[in-house]
């Protein structure tokens, strides 16, 4: 009797099913505490300014990203905010609209009314930002003060365009 091998009796060869990976996280949000929403932001309390320093409400700072991004007809798709025990840093992370088949850029931002730091915000295909201070992405930029706020729809890069340096602040 001749042995048969699967292939000879035209039988399909089973397929080896491996479950799909799910995609990267683009943006990741270390927090102690707990992770807040936009509107859970506006309620974070701002200390009152003095004669050298004037403190931006935190919920001022994402606001104004969000319509600088708008400007550039790039939404928000996910967000996270995170703030420090006493409400003196916050720190948070966006996933934007904007980006390219299988990815999409992401920023992370921090803001603090103690001095502790600058503002920043970073750019890039994953960003990382947490409460320890760590802060990184692809592109990174800082503002020891900015004398009007609104000024950051022309002094942000366009993420669609590239990244540029700016002087202006």
């Amino acid at each position: 009797m001749q042995e048969t091998t699967l292939i000879e009796q035209d039988q399909p060869v089973p397929a080896i099913l491996s479950p799909v990976p799910a995609p990267a996280p683009t943006m990741t949000l270390c927090s102690y505490g707990a992770k807040l929403t936009r509107e859970e932001l506006t309620r974070v309390a701002t200390p009152a300014g003095t004669t050298t320093h004037k403190p931006i409400p935190h919920i001022a700072v994402v606001e104004k990203l969000i319509e600088a991004l708008g400007f550039r007809q790039i939404g928000v798709v996910r967000e996270e905010y995170a703030v420090s025990s006493d409400g003196m840093r916050m720190f948070g992370v966006m996933d934007l609209s904007s980006g390219f088949e299988g990815c999409r850029f992401a920023i992370g931002l921090r803001n603090s009314h103690d001095k502790s730091f600058r503002l920043s915000c970073t750019v890039g295909l994953r960003v990382f930002v947490c409460e320890n201070l760590a802060f990184h992405g692809e592109y990174t930029q800082s503002w020891q003060s900015i004398p009007s706020i609104s000024r950051w729809k022309t002094a942000w890069p366009s993420v669609s365009t590239g990244c540029r340096e700016t002087s202006d602040l």
